[in-house]
């Protein structure tokens, strides 16, 4: 068989396999690019972790620890001022020794008057009403309930006063006669006593003024969170106050009396907030 027609597997044994040498690779960390970790995200936790810790600590301290008055405190025992967000509108009064607080408005008014008003008394240029408060002793002989301790007012009058009858300034006119409750009786007995007392004061005017019979118009009521006795019709003169509330608490009686104008709107619903604040027996 000549060379050229030999098998083709022939010529495939005889090439002789060489096997490539493999290089090793390091298995070590040498050279190996790491990506690197971000330090901005745990500056930025304590950051606001610093934030919480100190407005916490401020908190604590300016609710438990500081004794000191705040601004709003200062105002609201001075003056009436608006404030930037809220208006001061009260102050606090008490008399602690009769078991007794209110909240005062710092409400005023002012009208100006281009000449003299002879029907209401009223002076020539401005006139102010605000709220005032007054402590006395009346004449016992003119009140219709034993131990009497002092009578409180409240009144919201123009400055100058006017000399006209009851109504004619827009005025509010609130009295609190203060007594001992000798034996702690309750309201049911006190009114009892007071009303026969009344009567009696009222028949004498009514006598000497040739009035007809008395009339005393009274109902049991829920107000400042207890029962009181209402009543109307204890007018002795064309002046004096009409309507009131008789409440009772262990130590102490109190008789309140008022006359509130009816206008304007804003001066009444101020009056009504100041009778609604009162508290006895506190």
């Amino acid at each position: 068989m000549a060379e050229n027609e030999r098998p083709l597997s022939d010529f495939i044994s005889s090439v002789e396999q060489v096997d490539a040498p493999v290089e090793e690779v390091q298995e070590s960390g040498q050279g190996e690019i790491k990506p690197k970790k971000s330090k901005v995200f745990p500056i930025i936790v304590g950051i606001l972790l610093l934030l919480i810790i100190g407005m916490g600590g401020y908190y604590v301290y300016d609710n438990y620890f500081n004794d000191s008055p705040s601004q709003e405190d200062d105002l609201l025992n001075t003056t009436g001022q608006e404030l930037e967000e809220e208006e001061v509108k009260t102050r606090d009064y008490a008399l602690s020794e009769y078991e007794f607080s209110a909240k005062v408005p710092l409400f005023t008014r002012t009208e100006s008057f281009e000449e003299s008003q002879s029907d209401t008394g009223m002076n020539q240029g401005d006139v102010v009403w605000e709220w005032d408060i007054e402590r006395e002793k009346k004449d016992n002989s003119l009140l219709a309930y034993p131990d009497y301790l002092e009578t409180v007012s409240f009144t919201f009058l123009p400055d100058p006063a006017p000399g006209c009858g009851l109504g004619c300034a827009s005025e509010h006119l609130i009295y609190i006669d203060i007594h001992t409750n000798t034996g702690s009786k309750s309201l049911e007995q006190v009114g009892e006593i007071y009303f026969e007392n009344i009567k009696d004061i009222l028949s004498s005017v009514n006598k000497e003024n040739d009035d007809e019979g008395v009339e005393i118009e009274q109902s049991t009521v829920s107000m400042w969170g207890q029962s009181v006795i209402k009543f109307s019709g204890i007018d002795a003169t064309p002046d004096s106050l009409n309507e009131g509330y008789l409440v009772v608490t262990p130590k102490y009686v109190y008789i309140v009396t008022y006359f509130l104008s009816q206008e304007p709107a804003n001066s009444l619903e101020e009056a009504n907030n100041l009778m609604g604040s009162f508290m006895f027996g506190n």
